[in-house]
């Protein structure tokens, strides 16, 4: 935590927040700058009214409260990044913009 608290020219992120251990707790204790939502909540979003609410109400939260930064993961589709459109001026990423690969096959 005090490596945390002293090198904070270095941006932190939460990975997987709404899953085990990345929690609310995580947020009022780390010195966190950016929240990446996990793809738990986003996974079938655009058919299920329950996780679409959650995911609004979560990145409100987290944006107007804790003042992050937010990243959306898992987004798939054409229809999930609509909605997340609607909610908000979010960054997201997910397989709809490209597979994990090796540094060696990225192209510059």
């Amino acid at each position: 935590m005090d490596f945390i608290r002293k090198n904070k020219r270095i941006s932190f992120t939460l990975d997987d927040f709404g899953k085990e251990y990345s929690n609310i707790d995580r947020l009022l204790t780390l010195p966190i700058d950016i929240v990446k939502i996990d793809k738990s909540i986003t996974c079938n979003l655009e058919n299920d009214k329950l996780r679409y609410n959650l995911l609004i109400n979560t990145c409100r939260n987290v944006s107007s409260i804790f003042k992050k930064e937010i990243v959306i993961e898992g987004i798939e589709n054409e229809k999930q990044i609509e909605l997340i459109n609607s909610i908000g001026e979010y960054c997201h990423q997910g397989y709809i913009y490209g597979y994990p690969c090796n540094l060696s096959e990225i192209i510059f």
